[in-house]
């Protein structure tokens, strides 16, 4: 990817020589589901999956709504009681000070 330099942000960079091994890549991998021969530098190669692998949802299947609301619950709950805490002491210095 050229995220490294922003005027090539979001796209696929490389070389003719190396486009050309990406495109014979993905030839394999829409002929054969997969090519995983030589690594195409950092990627270890190319896979072919469904349509249907783009369309579910895949963040229900690794609960990450749910772990999203739990956290977020238990930071307010947290700050709910370091707020209750933080009027107590206060409170009392108040008192302290009459």
């Amino acid at each position: 990817m050229g995220d490294a330099w922003p005027e090539h942000d979001g796209f696929i960079i490389g070389d003719r020589v190396g486009l050309e091994r990406l495109r014979y890549a993905i030839n394999i991998a829409l002929k054969q589901g997969q090519y995983d021969e030589r690594p195409l530098d950092e990627f270890g190669g190319v896979r072919l999956l469904p349509a249907e692998f783009f369309t579910s949802s895949h963040d229900e299947e690794t609960g990450g709504g749910w772990a999203c609301f739990l956290i977020l619950l238990l930071a307010v709950l947290m700050l709910f009681i370091f707020m209750v805490g933080l009027y107590v002491v206060a409170t009392h210095i108040w008192m302290l000070l009459r």
